[in-house]
């Protein structure tokens, strides 16, 4: 077997290159535009605002992290690229923090595998190559399993802080970590951690110093609205989406993310060898998928190694979960993750071969076998860590109960949200998203088996091709003039454009 320091390496140094073609060709549209002016506005003024840009749904993030993280930058490197550095610098960080942890509790060759879904991921690359509130949002949940591991056997003053301090200031980043805190009222009720509690009432005190404005304008009377209005749809509704779309995203972040290249780039008016190619990267993805969804099933299926049970008979669990799948394919189709008119265009290209029939028959698959992932993880939770020495669970036990309960956090958070859930909510879960993919990898290169093995380099190759296509062929990297702002930018980011950039010939 090959050993894991030339694998992370090579993982490490292809993940950190595609990272930086993606902020090279970072976009200068849309919410990047809108954040570039918040931290101007700073820099103009001299004064924190109460309040970040707007969010999805008219809405507003408190406090003043956001727009100083964006003017910090600016003010040392005046260019437009400057606060997409800084995230990229913090993504680096996060995958340190991680790869201690995840590598002390499991071991070199787990995290070789696990580095080589989750940095190679084009969620992860694709969230985080450009300056918006989702590439924030990756340290913080680097932090917030590192601070939970070491609090997982006894309250720490130090440790406390810091989880009390990443939680405070991660919800002036992003809507989505609100999730943070329910993932950790879940592990502190659980006894998965220990708080120590003036160690941890000092971090809210740290991390919410960027809240000093906010509460000033609340006290003035002048905070601007923080949460967005309701949509025209029905609450319950909203929250029934939500609740298919957490899991159905859970099961698809660890795989590769193809839609949101193939959606706008495929066309009936492309070569033949153009759509050949598309037609044979969906059927890679779609099985990819497949794969991702089979080593969730595997890894939250095994029982912890403490539990003295024995383990039900195949046929009996196919018995068992005969109709819960039936459940589960009629809510994938009734509640279906991907937009319905997103397949329209490739309906249209791919009529001849039918390589979408393959996908939607593979995604509605996927989705059950995710649904019925979600139901086994349930009802073989591991054991509750308990005080003493003797009933403390293994990392592995501890790891895969984060986990699941990220997936419960993130549930959670969805049928509580006001507004319809969309992927770039998933940046906060990504890392334990992809341990039982990484399990499955682990497993696969410890064999063998030639077939195998070679299905998970394919696995792992793909995501490089995803990523490539994403930066050279899909229009938010081709810089489209007047996306964001409705003509000719404000003269202030005209002058963060150096001549000669990927986006100077935009305007």
């Amino acid at each position: 077997m090959i050993r894991p320091l030339p694998i992370l390496a090579a993982v490490l140094g292809a993940g950190t290159a595609l990272q930086a073609l993606l902020w090279w060709r970072q976009p200068l549209q849309g919410d990047q535009f809108h954040l570039l002016l918040s931290g101007l506005e700073v820099l103009a003024t001299g004064d924190l605002p109460p309040v970040g840009k707007e969010t999805t749904g008219d809405g507003r993030i408190l406090g003043a992290l956001q727009p100083l993280l964006v003017a910090v930058p600016l003010a040392v490197w005046p260019d437009y690229r400057a606060p997409g550095l800084l995230t990229g610098l913090s993504q680096v960080v996060a995958v340190a923090v991680l790869s201690h942890c995840i590598g002390r509790a499991l071991g070199a060759r787990f995290l070789a595998a696990w580095l080589a879904v989750y940095w190679l991921s084009p969620w992860r690359l694709i969230l985080g190559g450009q300056a918006w509130e989702p590439a924030y949002v990756f340290l913080p949940a680097a932090l917030h399993l590192a601070s939970a591991y070491r609090l997982r056997e006894r309250a720490h003053p130090g440790w406390s802080l810091l989880h009390a301090a990443v939680l405070t200031a991660a919800v002036q980043l992003h809507h989505s970590c609100v999730a943070l805190w329910i993932l950790t009222a879940m592990l502190a009720s659980g006894r998965r951690i220990h708080l120590h509690v003036r160690g941890a009432l000092v971090g809210v005190l740290a991390g919410g110093l960027t809240l000093i404005p906010t509460a000033q304008a609340l006290i003035a009377g002048d905070l601007p609205r923080i949460l967005p209005p309701p949509v025209e749809l029905p609450r319950a509704a909203v929250g029934v989406m939500n609740l298919a779309k957490s899991v159905a995203y859970w099961f698809r972040v660890g795989s590769p993310n193809l839609e949101l290249w193939l959606e706008q780039t495929a066309s009936a008016s492309g070569p033949p060898l153009a759509r050949g190619l598309i037609g044979a990267v969906i059927t890679a993805t779609a099985v990819s998928a497949g794969l991702a969804l089979f080593a969730s099933w595997r890894w939250f299926g095994r029982r912890p190694s403490r539990d003295p049970r024995g383990r039900a008979a195949p046929a009996d669990r196919l018995r068992a979960n005969a109709g819960w799948g039936f459940a589960a394919l009629c809510t994938a189709l009734a509640v279906s993750p991907v937009p319905v008119d997103g397949w329209d265009p490739l309906l249209a290209v791919h009529a001849a071969g039918r390589p979408v029939g393959v996908v939607v028959v593979a995604s509605t698959v996927s989705a059950t076998l995710a649904l019925s992932a979600a139901w086994l993880w349930f009802r073989r939770r591991p054991p509750r860590d308990r005080d003493g020495p003797g009933r403390r669970a293994a990392p592995e036990d501890w790891l895969r109960a984060y986990a699941g309960r990220c997936l419960a956090a993130l549930c959670a958070a969805a049928v509580l949200s006001p507004l319809p859930m969309w992927d770039l909510y998933m940046a906060f879960v990504l890392h334990a998203a992809c341990l039982p993919v990484a399990a499955w990898l682990r497993a696969v290169f410890g064999s063998r088996s030639v077939l195998p093995r070679a299905a998970a380099v394919a696995f792992v190759l793909l995501q490089v091709v995803v990523v490539l296509l994403v930066a050279f062929d899909h229009p938010m990297y081709r810089n489209e003039p007047g996306d964001g702002w409705g003509g000719e930018p404000p003269a202030a980011v005209r002058a963060l454009v150096p001549a000669g950039s990927f986006v100077d010939g935009s305007f």
